[in-house]
This record gives C-alpha cells, sequence and structure tokens, in this order.
C-alpha cells in the first residue's frame, strides 16, 4: 500500500514537471512565431504574453486529461 502510494505520488509530480517544462517551451516557440511581424514593441509583449498564457493554459488542461486518464488506470490494478 505505502509502495503504491510513493510510485503514483512520483509518477504525478513527474508529469507535473514534465507539463510545466512542455507548457514553457511551448509557449515560448508559439509565442515567437506569432510576434515576430509585430512592430510595436508594447503591442508586441502584450501579444506574446497573451499567446504564451492560452498555450501554457492549454497544455495544462491536455496533461490535466491524460494524468487523470493515466492515474485512474494506475490505481484501478
Amino acid at each position: 500500500m505505502y509502495c503504491h502510494y510513493i510510485s503514483a505520488s512520483s509518477l504525478l509530480w513527474l508529469g507535473l514537471l514534465l507539463a510545466m517544462v512542455l507548457a514553457g517551451l511551448l509557449s515560448r516557440f508559439i509565442a515567437q512565431i506569432a510576434t515576430q511581424q509585430i512592430g510595436n514593441d508594447q503591442i508586441r509583449i502584450a501579444a506574446g504574453m497573451a499567446t504564451g498564457l492560452l498555450v501554457g493554459i492549454g497544455v495544462g488542461v491536455l496533461m490535466q486529461r491524460i494524468s487523470g486518464r493515466f492515474m485512474k488506470t494506475l490505481t484501478d490494478k
């Protein structure tokens, strides 16, 4: 029982770390592509922040669904 809790907890933390790294890298890449045609620096910063936020939220929701399914199958055993 204790070993099962440790493995589930460590997998959850690993998934969280993976989601944060993926969200950061993907949002930076997409924000860079989305704002390269904008000339005004203030608008570029605002658009980059909004794009990064939306991509981060999207990756977070996706990882939550994936980890929820994974943890459900892990705890069913």
